[in-house]
């Protein structure tokens, strides 16, 4: 780990060698720096080339501890974003699993007999997440569908790692779960900008035209995702 990068404290880094690389390289993943270089590669260079991008690492550094920090932790911190609003989860024990919304608050329970209690919560969480998302997605698609002139053909959700949503060519819609943990007039804008992919597949300027035509606050929706969307992942 590298707690700070102080101009004279050294920096902590790992090296991989590789016969088939013909240049150094430096990854910061997890918070940790990585250096992939050229099998023979002298280290005084490598030492050389990473204090030279001192800055850079720093940035990128600052940039995922922020991200990390956004991430949702919902058993450590007792609560669950639904639809853009911070919920109370109260875990319980019971003889089985479950997990549903009482009271203005998501009742998780654990069954005893269940050996990895995390790995378990993970799943009833995304599962009621998947639930919620989907129920609101077809309490909605009428009203797009008519105001937009398009028709999807199936509905699906479900966890992807880099996209909130998509559509193919047989105008089948699919929805990223964790979407349900953002505002719903940002989910709106998803579902509008995937029904827009039923008549228009790429990204021109018809394809914008008719989202922007149904959608007014696209840009604000597209800012809220590229800065806020790392808060909707969960770390258990």
């Amino acid at each position: 780990m590298l707690p700070n990068l102080a101009p004279d404290v050294p920096m902590d880094y790992q090296i991989t060698y590789s016969g088939k690389r013909s240049t150094v390289a430096i990854i910061v993943k997890r918070q940790q720096l990585l250096v992939k270089a050229p099998t023979g590669t002298c280290e005084r260079f490598i030492a050389e080339f990473v204090a030279s991008k001192r800055d850079w690492i720093s940035k990128q550094l600052d940039r995922q501890g922020e991200l990390y920090r956004l991430k949702s932790r919902p058993l450590d911190d007792g609560t669950l974003s639904l639809f853009g609003r911070s919920v109370p989860v109260v875990i319980k024990g019971a003889k089985a699993s479950s997990v549903r919304l009482q009271d203005n608050s998501i009742e998780l329970c654990i069954s005893a007999r269940v050996r990895h209690q995390q790995e378990k919560a993970k799943e009833l969480l995304l599962a009621f997440m998947a639930e919620e998302l989907a129920r609101f997605i077809y309490m909605r698609l009428d009203y797009w569908q008519s105001r937009m002139g398009v028709k999807a053909v199936d509905i699906k959700v479900r966890v992807y790692k880099r996209r909130w949503g998509s559509c193919d060519r047989r105008h089948r819609l699919t929805f990223n779960t964790l979407l349900a943990g953002a505002p719903t007039w940002v989910i709106d804008y998803v579902l509008v900008h995937e029904l827009a992919h039923i008549r228009y597949m790429d990204h021109g300027p018809r394809f914008w035209h008719l989202v922007n035509q149904h959608c007014a606050q696209t840009q604000e929706a597209k800012a809220w995702l590229r800065e806020l969307g790392t808060s909707l992942e969960l770390t258990f």
